[in-house]
């Protein structure tokens, strides 16, 4: 590749380029993102890092089609980190995991987690509890017909799950919690892509065992179902107590045997909306619906990205990259909200990673 070719990728001039490549000039890390992708590479490979090698490898296998973007994005977001880490910031993974004892059960363990982290009625700020209490970072991305959700995990390194915020919030509440029954149950390959939570694989009915049972606790489930007023009424109940989907609480319900498939069916003919208008909460509809943002970045990888963009660690290409906005825009961003650079603005010659 010539010089001018490469300057062409990373948008700079040839005289730039020159100073890059003669160590006079930096590349931030908007450009160095921009240099990985031109060479077919990565930034960890560029600045000499080791790569976390088997989620890498392991992404490169199912790399393509469908699941390109999602494993893209996940890729993208633990070489962030792991930039962050060669750089020495604060904030480093430390993703953890109760040892349950041998055998077991996904609804034993399920159980645990309640009891520690949750209420009567299920966990409610799910997100909250998988990143804080057990250091897994969790990601949403849309990702259209894309996978349902991935975990990449490495024992004692790092835990990511990436969401697909194209899926309605009820769906990607359990694909959470589904993500989250891989995780405690050691479920140990390096990358988990779920297409279909509805997997016949023993592995993934686990996960849903678990994922049932943290959302919907069984004792509260038959609380509510003796409490509602008629079927419909514990219907609409369940969606938003739990946050679940309409699919996943008649399951539940037939599952633990308080309803049959046959009386769900009437529930199954309306849209959801005409459920909730029917039973008088068309104004919950509205709530248990919102999409929420269509991106997040983890909070702990955030956190530790803008304290070092604001003491001068980086720059606002690897900010940019991200948060999967163009750098002036999130510059601008982030100073109408306070977000500064406290340090003397580097010259064109010497940026800031």
């Amino acid at each position: 590749m010539s010089q001018a070719t490469l300057a062409a990728a990373l948008g700079v001039g040839t005289t730039v380029m020159s100073k890059i490549e003669n160590g006079k000039r930096r590349l931030d890390g908007f450009e160095l993102a921009l240099a990985a992708e031109a060479l077919g590479t990565t930034s960890r490979a560029l600045l000499g890092m080791a790569t976390r090698t088997s989620a890498l490898l392991a992404a490169a296998r199912l790399g393509s089609g469908d699941n390109e973007p999602a494993l893209n994005r996940a890729r993208e977001l633990l070489e962030l980190d792991g930039v962050a880490d060669q750089l020495g910031l604060d904030g480093r993974a430390a993703p953890r995991r109760p040892a349950p004892s041998a055998g077991t059960s996904p609804s034993a363990l399920a159980a645990h987690v309640l009891a520690e982290h949750g209420g009567f009625d299920g966990v409610s700020d799910l997100t909250r509890v998988v990143e804080r209490e057990f250091g897994v970072d969790v990601a949403l991305e849309p990702l259209g017909d894309g996978p349902a959700g991935l975990l990449v995990q490495h024992v004692d390194e790092v835990a990511l799950v990436l969401l697909n915020s194209d899926h309605h919030p009820s769906r990607r509440r359990f694909t959470l919690a589904h993500e989250l029954g891989h995780w405690l149950l050691n479920d140990g390959e390096p990358l988990i892509v779920d297409r279909d939570l509805g997997g016949t694989s023993e592995v993934e009915r686990r996960a849903n065992r678990f994922a049932a049972e943290l959302l919907m606790p069984r004792s509260s489930v038959r609380r509510l179902v003796e409490r509602s007023d008629g079927l419909l009424s514990a219907m609409v109940d369940g969606l938003v107590t739990f946050g679940v989907s309409r699919e996943a609480f008649g399951h539940r319900l037939t599952g633990l045997g308080l309803v049959s498939k046959d009386e769900l069916q009437g529930l199954f003919a309306d849209t959801v909306r005409s459920l909730f208008a029917r039973a008088g909460r068309q104004s919950d509809y509205d709530a248990w619906a919102s999409p929420g943002p269509p991106r997040r970045v983890p909070s702990r990888i955030e956190k530790r990205l803008v304290s070092a963009y604001c003491t001068g660690r980086i720059g606002i290409g690897m900010l940019a990259q991200a948060f999967n906005e163009r750098p002036s825009e999130l510059a601008d961003q982030l100073t109408e909200v306070g977000i500064v650079v406290d340090v003397p603005a580097l010259n064109d010659d010497v940026t800031a990673i």
